[in-house]
Parts: C-alpha cells; sequence; structure tokens
C-alpha cells in the first residue's frame, strides 16, 4: 500500500514550499539476509536486515513458523499451517522457543510500519537440534 501526502510548509507571510510525501507499507525482509545466529533442541534465534524500503519507521516485526512433516532442509515437505509470532520490538533478532527437537521448519518475516504490514519474506528453512 503507498500513498501520497501534499505537506504545506508556509516559509513567509504569503509564500509556502509543498512536498510531496510517500507513505507506505514497508517492502519485504530479504529472505537471503536472514541467518540463524544459534540452535538448541527447542529453540533457535534468527536476525535479519531491514527492508530496503521502509517509507516510515519500524514499529515491529512478526514472524509465520511452519513445522515441517519430515526432516527435509528444503521445506518442500512442510505442512502449510503457520503459527504467528510477534517481536514486540524493532530489534532486527528473534528467537523462537518451544521448538521440538530435530525437526525443520520455515520462518516468513514481515516488516509493519505506522502503514501497515508489508510483505511477508519468502520462507526459509532451518532444522532444531538433535538430543543426545
Amino acid at each position: 500500500m503507498l500513498g501520497e501526502v501534499r505537506i504545506y510548509v508556509k516559509a513567509a507571510l504569503y509564500n509556502y514550499n509543498v512536498y510531496n510525501v510517500f507513505l507506505g507499507a514497508p517492502d519485504a525482509v530479504d529472505s537471503n539476509s536472514i541467518h540463524v545466529t544459534s540452535r538448541s533442541f527447542t529453540s533457535v534465534s534468527v536476525q535479519w536486515t531491514t527492508p530496503q524500503n521502509n517509507y516510515d519507521a519500524i514499529r515491529y516485526y512478526q514472524f509465520q513458523l511452519g513445522e515441517c512433516a519430515t526432516s527435509d532442509q528444503t521445506g518442500s515437505e512442510c505442512q502449510p499451517v503457520y503459527t504467528q509470532y510477534r517481536s514486540r520490538s524493532t530489534s532486527l533478532s528473534y528467537t523462537l522457543k518451544r521448538l521440538k527437537p530435530f525437526k525443520t521448519y520455515t520462518l516468513k518475516i514481515v516488516a509493519y510500519n505506522n502503514v501497515g504490514p508489508g510483505p511477508f519474506s519468502n520462507a526459509v528453512a532451518f532444522q532444531t537440534v538433535q538430543q543426545g
């Protein structure tokens, strides 16, 4: 969603400067920037870079986590049902908890600004550590 706002700034008694400001939802988080920084039996920490065009300050990030039916690292066997997680900050990292050991998951990230959400990133697959 992209909109345009025209701002009039009074520069003198009868003179106004006109500025066109574009407002819109942020671009998608680049899936190539999503990296696993640590993993355990039941959690995975990820980090990413901010979307290229934000149009406004990022307010928070939301995640969709999909559990895969097999340990296939490609994520092609993942179930279509996703669990929603919401970050409570603008931090570019997050730890996903309460995961199952030695399971493959897919992750999608979306950024929100004051206009609303951008599109989700492409899914990125990762695996938790095997116990024992």
